[in-house]
């Protein structure tokens, strides 16, 4: 079918079809002030739907695809994303854990491994102030309770 509906290449050729009487008297309305003739302006009517036709059929085996591209896109994102905050976390649980194992040293050769529980919790107060001050937008929350004594093993 061309790209136009109304645009033809070729002969045509006939088709006869039942149509109710007033659906024949709006096509002769139709033809009669736009100086056509009945059959040219069916042909007009016929060939707009049969192309609204295609193009809902085209549209509806489009959209999956484009459906399928936008979450592919997504997807890439927060699994992107998610790697980026995995290996933050990483790297600062590996910090913590190197952090506390060079203060349990100090504090044992100053002989005040006592120090090192206050120590922990004055940091952890701290990080939460600098995080909320970062954030101030968010309503502040108090920070998690841990047990300190898993910290030391």
């Amino acid at each position: 079918m061309p790209h136009d509906p109304l645009e033809f290449d070729g002969p045509l050729v006939p088709l006869t079809i039942q149509i109710p009487k007033s659906l024949k008297a709006e096509i002769q309305r139709i033809a009669a002030q736009e100086g056509e003739s009945d059959s040219a302006t069916a042909r007009a009517f016929l060939a707009r739907g049969v192309q609204a036709n295609i193009d809902m059929q085209y549209g509806a085996m489009i959209k999956p695809v484009i459906e399928s591209a936008i979450h592919d896109n997504f997807q890439g994102y927060n699994n992107r994303t998610a790697n980026i905050g995995l290996q933050a976390y990483y790297a600062a649980e590996q910090n913590r854990l190197l952090s506390i194992h060079i203060l349990r040293f100090l504090t044992d050769l100053v002989d005040s491994p006592d120090e090192l529980v206050p120590i922990i919790a004055a940091s952890q107060q701290n990080a939460w102030k600098h995080i909320t001050k970062m954030n101030s937008d968010k309503p502040d929350a108090p920070p998690r309770k841990e047990n300190h004594r898993e910290w030391q093993s």
